[in-house]
């Protein structure tokens, strides 16, 4: 009996309902718009001389890029697992959203050099053109939003059930950022119109470019965390090893735990568990698991039995 391991086998873990095909094509649809009103935007604040529109426009080409993303995300997600890939492919749109997060601060960068240069040597904003260019961008921002919306909403209904996508509700808030971002543009532009500040505008880009960066640097944090086989923050690997040997009878002792984020909803855990010589060993590894899962939210788990007074195979090992 020394030494019993169980293993739970990783499969897809979407919902099987959810359809992704349909949410393909509404991000394609999404990309389009996007698109089109990224180059209209870099054009208005070329020729508007407007610095905050052109870092809407940069802030919109990165919605763009993002959105490929979410395309690639939701047609690699459907691949299973194999030999290879053994954890399936989830993981790939924390990898997207970590360069796509860095192509953020990049273009944070560029702002800031450009409104430095522009507080050194003023140049004059022509709030005509820019005005009606921020008017649009929040419209298709807010029409993106309500596409998506419409999509997600179509599809819980189909599996009847309140089940949401997560790499979508994060698109969704992506934009709602974004659309506050256009309402600062509109801000300065009516600013300039009745005032004549041009200083408004390099001034409002540095707060958006705060506002980008801010969330910019949690998504590449957090993403980091995750490539790195982190354990999640609001699970503390001594808390289960504690709760584990007081409340699972037959435990003597938890070591070995290994914890880490698998992607942003999956967690998996590996635990070596110490019993006595006789004791059910498959009910303690099944009240184990039931304690993982309902206790911790931790779904996919391998447990190793161990007897007392039995050395551990590795000792040797962290």
């Amino acid at each position: 009996m020394h030494h019993h391991s169980i293993h739970h086998t990783f499969g897809p873990s979407h919902n099987k309902h959810y359809d992704r095909k349909a949410m393909q094509n509404t991000t394609l649809l999404a990309m389009a718009l996007v698109l089109s009103f990224t180059i209209i935007e870099f054009l208005g604040g070329y020729f508007s001389g407007s610095l905050a529109l052109m870092a809407d426009a940069g802030h919109m080409f990165t919605d763009f890029v993002s959105l490929i993303f979410v395309y690639i995300g939701l047609h690699v997600a459907q691949k299973p697992n194999n030999k290879e890939k053994t954890y399936g492919y989830s993981r790939i749109e924390v990898i997207f959203s970590l360069l796509n997060s860095l192509f953020l601060i990049i273009v944070c960068v560029y702002i800031v050099y450009e409104a430095v240069l522009r507080f050194l040597n003023p140049t004059p904003v022509n709030p005509k053109i820019m005005l009606p260019v921020a008017i649009g961008g929040l419209f298709i921002n807010m029409l993106v939003m309500y596409i998506f919306r419409k999509a997600e909403a179509k599809n819980m209904k189909k599996q009847h059930d309140d089940h949401k996508n997560l790499l979508m509700e994060s698109n969704i808030l992506h934009f709602l950022s974004d659309t506050i971002n256009s309402v600062f543009v509109i801000a300065a532009g009516m600013i300039i119109y009745y005032t004549g500040w041009d200083i408004v505008d390099p001034l409002l880009s540095l707060v958006m470019v705060i506002l980008i960066a801010n969330g910019a640097f949690r998504i590449i944090a957090h993403s980091t965390q995750i490539l790195m086989e982190s354990a999640p923050d609001n699970i503390p690997c001594d808390e289960i090893e504690t709760y584990l040997e007081k409340n699972v009878a037959g435990v003597l002792d938890i070591h070995h735990i290994h914890l880490w984020m698998l992607n942003e909803e999956e967690n998996i855990i590996t635990l070596h568990a110490v019993i006595d010589k006789n004791a059910p060993y498959h009910d303690i590894i099944e009240n184990i698991k039931n304690t993982l899962r309902s206790k911790f939210g931790i779904e996919h788990s391998t447990v190793q039995i161990e007897e007392k007074d039995r050395s551990c195979l590795d000792k040797h090992l962290v």
